[in-house]
């Protein structure tokens, strides 16, 4: 079976890379869906500052911590629950 890699040997694209696909989607949604767009980008960062918050900007990472996080199950989905 032969292994397909895609700019495993170029890492100095990899951000740039990234950057781009980021934009690109951002784009899309804004053109195609832009209240669901501002929407789930809002939500999704009401999630990330909770969770930020209750882990101490990440100095405290711990189920306890995490496992309560308004959203994040929804991000996450049930995989979360396997640590409770």
């Amino acid at each position: 079976m032969t292994k397909i890699t895609l700019n495993n040997h170029r890492t100095e694209r990899w951000k740039a890379d990234v950057a781009e696909s980021v934009e690109f989607y951002n784009n899309w949604f804004l053109h195609f869906a832009p209240q669901t767009y501002i929407t789930e980008r809002n939500e999704a960062a009401r999630v990330v500052e909770e969770a930020l918050k209750r882990t101490n900007d990440l100095t405290a990472i711990n189920t306890e911590v995490l496992i309560p996080v308004n959203g994040l199950e929804r991000y996450f989905g049930k995989s979360l629950m396997w640590v409770a």
